[in-house]
């Protein structure tokens, strides 16, 4: 947990964005460690509630089959 917050952190920062500027939040679902995906998924929840904007979670499979989005 002591990294998860700083880089989001520094990400918002770089972009300049606050967190209750954002519309939501979301998480890839797996495949990843059952510990690693709790922590991301409750640093997540705690960062949503705080800035009161939606969570959801991604399928990384579902994504993967996407492709990624446009710029």
């Amino acid at each position: 947990m002591k990294h998860i917050a700083p880089a989001v952190k520094s990400g918002l920062d770089f972009l300049e964005i606050k967190p209750h500027m954002l519309a939501g939040i979301s998480c890839v679902e797996g495949p990843g460690s059952f510990t690693g995906i709790r922590m991301t998924f409750a640093h997540a929840m705690g960062m949503a509630m705080a800035a009161d904007i939606p969570m959801s979670k991604i399928s990384y499979f579902d994504a993967l089959a996407h492709g990624p989005a446009q710029l």
